[in-house]
């Protein structure tokens, strides 16, 4: 789950540092990666300032992961 939080989107040093760490996750196991589902807040949550962002901004972060990694990837 990818969310605005407090106001802050991830950047894109945290995003690289998301793929990296699932690049580390694949190259243990990639039998056990099937699947990358990225999605945002749709509830309510117990922090007040946990904000949903927007379909544009996941579907770029699939295509980065697209670029790293040969696992499917559905934004939710």
């Amino acid at each position: 789950m990818i969310c605005n939080l407090q106001g802050q989107v991830p950047d894109d040093d945290e995003i690289a540092r998301y793929i990296e760490n699932v690049e580390k996750i694949h190259r243990e196991s990639p039998s056990n990666l099937l699947e990358i589902q990225l999605y945002t807040v749709i509830r309510e949550t117990v922090l007040p300032d946990v904000e949903p962002l927007p379909h544009d901004f996941l579907e770029s972060v699939k295509e980065r992961i697209i670029a790293a990694l040969p696992v499917p990837v559905r934004v939710f």
